[in-house]
This record gives structure tokens, sequence and C-alpha cells, in this order.
């Protein structure tokens, strides 16, 4: 009412049983069926249109090990095979376009350990449809189908590749036509990446590709001459022939250097297996999978097979080789025996005595004047062909080698049927049986008709080449290696005052005065025997009877003793001595016409420079004064220019006076001249030169106490050294100069050694004796000094040297010829 009091209940109710009912039954339907999906052994999936998972079955975790919670709400592409994962997701954007249709599809999953797990199944798209709103999946584990499968399909692929092999076994005539059916086989029947054949070189740890498939063109030059580790895959099978296997390149591939090249070439798995040839290990056959895993028990065994059937292979083809080489050597020796037959004219003959019938070779019967077909005789027909002269004494030899069963050889002459005579030597052997008795006799025959003409001709040659010889003057011998003369001609019999035949036979050491030239000559001719090379002495000093030398030259060969095969020198020698002094002449005549014109190089240079510049300086004083005049003011500065210059040119004139002083007195009388009086003569005239320094010469005269020879010369000489060395001297330091004089068999050496301040021979080598060249400044001087003592040098006939560097001193070396 209107003071909101309740006066009653108003009740509504209404019947609902049906609903209750049918709600229990659904829920029962439903828990019904999720209890078929909990406890289902296949996986039911639902899908979104993005591909992600929005349900999935616990059948999952049993099958791929994934709870629930870690798939539902991630792509189900990403528990799919990498391999698949493409084509699925091709698949998946077809069904999306095709609503309801379901397909029956296999596929592989990675398990959560990383397995492959396979699966039957079906997708059906209900995206569509206002209770699902997914795409049901219907998945059912095939892992061990497939793998029987694969099993299978391996297998046959292995049977179908190894079936391939022995085909190619069978058909291959060499080993490089069945290397590239290997490889071949391997790729288009084994279904194998890539496969190459490689030969190893042992000594040098290196293996290199002979045939290949599946390599990348611009990728064969990696597996030319490969350098292979020791105790590596490569090594293992080829010095121990044991197979390597690796069924995961990316993460167990020896060596790592390799992994690289598989990986960029999608190669997962290799085995490498050792070929054979004689049992030897002599290469590899290497295979490559882009599968994983790929190589288990029965893969190995049955490419062991493989590689087992090509090592066999290898051995028939050598075995074949070496049977057509034994062929191809036999026909070629017995084409070599008939060739050598018809060329050496020797024939053969074989006669059996039970029969009394011989049988001849071809060239038997050509040496007899018979047809190459007329092959069969007797004892009797063979007698008919002997010479009469001769027959009596063939028919003695044969009887006495039959009662003897000896073994004969005699010449005989027989008379062919065209009347021509030929000579001929045979050679014939028994052949006896077990019981010693003879049951055949075979031969040879040669005709030695040439050679006897020949051995004639060649006799007669001798004795001309012999008279030639003693007519020649060269000198010549044959000498064995123990130095036993063989022969010699008249000219070098002569020269020790012998003939020929007081030679021969005889030991050079009981014909040669000389012993040590004798030892010297068996050394050579040893040497030349040994080597069968030529020698050529082309200078040797040669003693006669008398005592007396002569220069020879002499070319030595090799030699074999006609008749006997003994090695033996040849010697022909021509005597020089006449010629070697003509050559000494005329180098001594040369080398005075070099040292003239260097002279008159130095005298051209004197006269166009030296004397020049003072000549030009008076002429251009006098024109001063001739045309522009002068006062009585420079009168006397001009009057002293002219006194300079004239002085200048009187000196260059005093010069060059001198020099030709020392050119011109050559001819000054000679005398015995000791080098100790003289050096205490020099130290005498430079008396003022030794006062207040600290200079020490000494000189050692011991090698040679004197020389023959001009003694102003040689005073002089000794003279500018020595004050050379005392100008240049270093500062601060004693002066030490050292002068020695030896003798070396015709030459007689003087050298002066100081400590001074030497020369750069570097950059002044060649100026060093040169006019007027001067290398230290803070001295007085004009540079005469050392080319007067060059030029004084070489007027005695002696050559003057010098071995310097700069601040370590000088040492100056003369030397002259001597008589002994």
């Amino acid at each position: 009412d209107s003071n909101n009091r309740t006066e009653g209940i108003f009740v509504i109710a209404n019947v609902v049983t049906e609903q209750v009912l049918a709600r229990k039954k659904t829920e029962k339907n439903e828990k019904y069926l999720r209890g078929i999906l909990e406890n289902g052994m296949d996986i039911i999936a639902l899908i979104d249109a993005h591909g992600s998972i929005t349900y999935i079955s616990p059948a999952l975790e049993k099958i791929m090990g994934y709870s629930a919670e870690e798939i539902i709400g991630t792509s189900a592409f990403s528990i799919i095979h990498p391999e698949n994962r493409d084509a699925s997701k091709m698949y998946f954007a077809d069904l999306l376009q095709n609503p309801g249709i379901s397909h029956l599809r296999e596929n592989c999953y990675l398990h959560k350990n990383g397995s492959r797990v396979w699966t039957e199944g079906t997708l059906i798209n209900l995206l569509d449809d206002e209770n699902v709103h997914a795409v049901v999946a219907n998945l059912r584990e095939i892992t061990e189908r497939k793998l029987h499968e694969e099993k299978l399909i391996n297998a046959n692929r292995l049977y179908a590749f190894i079936s391939g092999i022995n085909q190619a076994i069978v058909h291959a005539k060499d080993e490089n036509t069945l290397f590239k059916e290997v490889c071949r086989i391997a790729i288009e029947v084994g279904k194998f990446s890539m496969a190459w054949i490689g030969i190893a070189d042992i000594e040098h740890k290196q293996i290199s590709l002979v045939a290949s498939d599946g390599i990348k063109p611009e990728n064969i030059k990696l597996f030319a001459n490969n350098n292979y580790n020791k105790n590596g895959p490569q090594d293992r099978a080829i010095t121990k022939g044991a197979y390597y296997v690796c069924n995961n390149i990316e993460n167990d591939l020896e060596p790592e250097s390799w992994k690289p090249f598989a990986s960029k070439n999608e190669l997962h798995s290799c085995m490498i297996m050792p070929i054979r040839k004689s049992g030897i290990c002599v290469g590899t056959l290497n295979l490559y999978s882009s599968k994983l895993n790929l190589f288990d028990d029965q893969e190995i065994r049955l490419l062991e097979e493989v590689a087992a059937d090509i090592s066999f292979a290898l051995d028939v083809f050598e075995k074949e080789m070496r049977r057509n080489e034994a062929e191809k050597n036999l026909k070629h020796s017995k084409l070599r025996l008939k060739q050598a037959e018809a060329i050496a004219h020797v024939g053969s003959w074989e006669l059996d005595l039970s029969t009394g019938i011989s049988i001849w070779t071809e060239e038997s019967c050509s040496i007899y004047g018979l047809s190459p077909t007329d092959t069969v005789h007797s004892f009797q027909s063979w007698l008919s062909f002997i010479h009469p002269d001769d027959i009596d004494r063939v028919i003695k030899i044969s009887n006495e080698a039959q009662e003897n069963l000896c073994s004969y050889a005699f010449q005989y002459r027989i008379i062919r049927k065209d009347g021509t005579i030929r000579h001929i030597f045979s050679e014939t052997h028994f052949e006896l049986n077990d019981q010693g008795n003879p049951v055949k006799l075979f031969g040879v025959v040669h005709d030695i008709t040439e050679a006897k003409k020949a051995e004639e001709t060649l006799a007669q040659s001798e004795a001309n080449l012999r008279q030639i010889m003693d007519l020649i003057p060269q000198f010549i011998f044959i000498k064995s290696r123990d130095g036993r003369f063989i022969y010699v001609n008249k000219s070098f019999a002569a020269i020790y005052g012998y003939i020929p035949d007081q030679v021969i036979n005889n030991a050079a050491n009981e014909i040669l005065p000389e012993q040590n030239e004798v030892q010297h000559y068996l050394i050579e001719d040893r040497e030349v025997i040994s080597s069968g090379k030529i020698k050529t002495i082309p200078e040797h000093v040669v003693t006669d009877n008398n005592g007396r030398t002569h220069i020879m030259s002499t070319i030595k060969v090799p030699f074999t003793v006609a008749g006997t095969n003994e090695k033996a020198v040849l010697g022909i020698g021509i005597e020089i001595t006449e010629q070697k002094k003509a050559e000494e002449e005329l180098t001594k005549i040369i080398d005075d016409l070099v040292q003239r014109n260097s002279e008159l190089e130095q005298f051209s240079y004197m006269i166009s420079h030296n004397l020049r510049a003072p000549v030009a300086n008076i002429l251009g004083i006098v024109d001063i004064m001739q045309t522009v005049g002068i006062d009585s003011g420079e009168e006397e500065k001009v009057t002293t220019y002219l006194d300079i210059a004239s002085k200048n040119l009187d000196m260059v004139i005093k010069d060059i006076n001198h020099i030709l002083e020392v050119k011109n007195n050559i001819s000054e009388k000679t005398e015995p001249v000791k080098f100790d009086h003289l050096l205490l003569d020099v130290k005498l005239g430079i008396a003022c030169m030794l006062k207040d320094k600290e200079i020490r010469i000494t000189g050692n005269f011991s090698g040679a106490e004197e020389i023959v020879t001009i003694k102003s010369y040689i005073y002089s000489i000794f003279h500018n050294l020595i004050s050379n060395s005392i100008k240049y001297r270093q500062n601060g330091v004693q002066t030490i100069i050292e002068i020695t004089s030896v003798k070396i068999k015709n030459k007689l050496l003087l050298k002066f050694k100081d400590n001074g301040l030497g020369f750069d021979l570097k950059k002044n080598g060649g100026e060093v004796f040169g006019l007027y060249k001067r290398f230290h400044y803070h001295v007085e001087g004009k540079g005469m000094g050392l080319f007067m003592v060059k030029t004084q040098v070489q007027s005695l006939g002696g050559k003057i040297s010098l071995a310097s560097e700069a601040g370590n001193g000088s040492e100056f070396t003369i030397e002259f010829e001597i008589d002994t």
C-alpha cells in the first residue's frame, strides 16, 4: 500500500526440467569427448587463421615431448622439421582458401630432444564454423613405419648402388673409366650429394683428385694436390686401411678447415674409405650426403663392400695390364729376336736325335742361301754345304762332341747353291734327358764373312795407322789403368830417349824420369777411365831424359783395347813451348803498348790542361799590355802576375822533364841493392821529417835481402812511399811504417804498410796513381808522388797495387819478376 507495507507474496514458476536434462547431457558429452581427446593416442590441435596453436591435446607431450603450455600460442610451424617447413606453410595457405577440405598427408616434426617424429593425419578448415572457428589437425605418429620405409628405401638404394658399381666393374676397361663411373653412380643411383676419388702421394702427404661428381666446377681446384694431416681421416684410411665416418659434419668433422666448405655446400654426413691395389692402400673413395646421420651400420657395411669391389677391380686391371704387357713383350721379343737374327746374320736350329731331322729358322735358311720356307733338313743335307777343304775337320769335331756330349764351337766355310763361299761360326749344345742320354742338339750359326773381310781390312788399316802415327810430330800414347804403356808412337818415345818397342808393355814409372809427374798422370788417367769422359789438359810440363822441360797441351780420351775390352786412356799431346814463349812475348808487347798509351794520355792531359793555364795567363797579360796599355802604377802588379804565370809554366815543364828522365834513363846500369842499406839511406835523407815526431819505421827483409835493379829508381820508390806515409799520418797516433820483402817462386814482393789516413778506394780507387791527383788537402803537395812511384815501378818491369780503407791505413804491394 501507500505506507510500504507488505501484504502478500507473488510467486512465478516455470517448469525447466527439459533444459536441465539437456544441459546435463551436453556436459556429459563434452566430458566424454574431452576424455577421448585427453587420453587419445592421436594429437588433436586447433590452429587459427594466423597459424598459431589455440589448443593442443596431451598426446603432443607423449609423442613430441612438448607440454601444452609450451606450445599454445606459438606458431604451428615452429615444431615442423626445417626440411618440411616451407612445404607445410604453402599447404596451410592453400587450405585457408578452401574451407572444409581435408587431406591425409605425412609430415615430419622435431621432437623436443632434436630427433625426427613422423606423423600422418588430416587438416580440416573449419574457420567458418561458428562453433569451431579453427583449422582442426588430427595427427597420428608413424615414425616407426617411416623409419622402416626409409631403411627399406635406403637398402634398395644401396643395393642398386652396389649393383651399378659391379656392372661398372664388369664393363670398365681401365682404372680411370671405373673411377669416373663409380662417382657418377654414387650421385645418380646412390643419391649422395658429392663423390670423389683421390690417389695418394704418401711421401709428401698429398692426395690428388682423379675422378669426381657433384663438385661444383669452381671448387675442383680445392681437391688438387691437397695436403692431409698426419693421423687425420685421409691418413688413417691410407696408412691403416680404416674407414672414417662423420654423421654430423657441423659438430664433429675432422679437420676443422673443411667445415666452412661443407656448410656452404649443405653437406652434413661423410664417409672416407681406403682403396687398395695389390693389398696396398693407394687412395680413398669419399662420399658426402646432405642428410644427417646417414651412415648407419648397414650403410657402412655395404659401402665397405663397394670399396672392396673397387679394390678387387684394380687388382684385376693390374693383372690384366701385366698379362697384356707380358704378351706384348713376348711378341716384341720374338719380333726383335727375328730382327736381331737378320741384322746380326745369326740363325738357330734344333736337331731331334731320334729322327735325325733338324728345323732351321728363317735366318739360318737365308745364311745358307735357301728359301725361308725350306726349314726341314737332315745332318747329311747340312754336310753337303760344307767346303771340301773343311769337311774332314768339321766331321771330326762333330764326332768328338758326340762321344764326349760336350758343347763345341768352330768356324768353317760353306758353298751356297749359287757358288758363293761364306764364312760360318757355329756353336752347338746337347740336351740330355733324365737318364743323361742326348735327345736333342741345338745351336746357332753366324755368317761372319763380312767380319772376316773387316778383320783383314782392319789389320791393314792398323798397320797403315801405326805408320802414320809414327810419322806425325804429335806425342801419342795408350796407357792402361795401372800405368802400363800399351802403345806409343816414335815422337813420344823419342822425347825420353827410346824407340817405341822399348816403351810398350813397360810401366810409366820405369820410363818417365820425374816420379811426381808419373803419379799426377796416373791420377788423371784413372779419372778419365772411370768417368768415361774426355779430359783436356791445356798446359802441363814434361821433363825429358836430359832434364829439359817442355810445355805440352794434351787431350786424354777413354779407350777400349781391341780384342780384350781392357779399359785404357788414349793421349795425344802437342808441344807448345815455343808458342807459350811467343804468347808471353806478345803479352809483354801488348802490356807495354797499353802502358805507353796510358802515358801518352797523361802527357796529353798535362799539355792540354797544366800548360794551358799558365800560357793562357801570360798571353792574356801580354795582350792587355799591347792593346790597352798599363800605367806606371799597375806595372808592378802586372810584372808580379807574369812572374807567377812564368814560374807555374816552368814548374810544369820541370815535371815533364822529370817524368821523361825516368823514361829515358831506364838503360841506366843495374846493380845489386840491399834493402836494409837502402832503407838506412832513405831515413838519412828524410831526417828532418823524423825530428820531433812519433814515427817508427821497421824493415824485415829476411824473405828477400836484395834485388838487382837501378838503384836510383828503387831509392826514389822507397823515398816517395815513406814520405807519403809520414805526410798523411793520423794526428795523435804514433805513425808506424812496416816494410817487408818475400820471394814466391820467380817473383819478389815488397810491401809498404802504414797506419795513416788511408784512401777511400770505392770512391777514388781508379785515380790513386794518377798525375796531379790529391785526396788530402791539409798538407802541401802536387799529386805527383804516387804517379812517379808507379812510373818507376813499371819502368823496372814491375807492378804496384794498393789495399786501403779511409782511416785504417794503406798497404802498397810491389811485384818484380826475378831470375830463380
